[in-house]
């Protein structure tokens, strides 16, 4: 049985990239590493981040994950500083200015308050045809430090005036999805949030791929 690091602590991560490779046969170890994420982009973090735990896992296949939201009117802002988007300095144009380190935890539901408190500080005068947004994720599976395939999945709606629902996580109270009837994902139970999600597009991508590359 060939062995895939998963580079996340999160257990709904792990779950879902397990849901998908486990049925394939291959074994999947998480792992959490502290990776100082500098990408300008969200597929520019998920390849540092796998190119980081390549290095440390030699000869193994890794996969490791961006996503973030991502608010044009907002200069694409939280986009890749989307877990830190409480911690960074932001302009009066928008434009980033400074980015602190951020300190690692595998804790994120303070973050994700502060997160969404910044997020509707800024958004609070924008009118709310304005407010499309789209959340974006990028897999990104490296060997020997080498990235071999990176895979995205993007699902579109814009953002709500208040925080609504208790499921899910990061931006999920916020965002309300094109195709789900006025509900934000954090008021979808899970079955449903995953059928519309860009988690699952990617992923399915990611599962074809291991399937027809990684030898079992």
């Amino acid at each position: 049985m060939s062995k895939i690091i998963i580079g996340t602590s999160n257990p709904g991560k792990i779950r879902e990239i397990a849901s998908i490779l486990s049925p394939l046969g291959y074994e999947i170890e998480p792992h959490a590493l502290d990776v100082y994420e500098t990408g300008k982009t969200i597929k520019d973090n998920a390849i540092i981040k796998a190119k980081a735990y390549s290095n440390v896992f030699p000869d193994t296949y890794v996969i490791a994950e961006d996503s973030g939201l991502v608010v044009p009117k907002l200069n694409n802002l939280p986009g890749p500083y989307s877990a830190r988007f409480h911690e960074i300095t932001i302009d009066d144009n928008l434009n980033v200015i400074n980015v602190p380190h951020e300190e690692f935890t595998t804790d994120k539901s303070e973050h994700d308050k502060l997160n969404n408190e910044k997020l509707l500080k800024y958004i609070k005068d924008i009118p709310f045809n304005e407010r499309a947004a789209y959340f974006e994720v990028c897999f990104a599976i490296a060997k020997n430090g080498i990235i071999q395939e990176t895979f995205s999945g993007y699902s579109y709606g814009y953002i709500s005036d208040e925080l609504r629902g208790t499921n899910g996580f990061g931006y999920d109270p916020l965002f309300i999805g094109e195709n789900t009837f006025g509900k934000t994902y954090a008021e979808l139970d899970s079955a449903r949030k995953n059928l519309k999600s860009h988690r699952k597009q990617a992923l399915k991508q990611l599962g074809l791929w291991v399937s027809q590359n990684i030898e079992n």
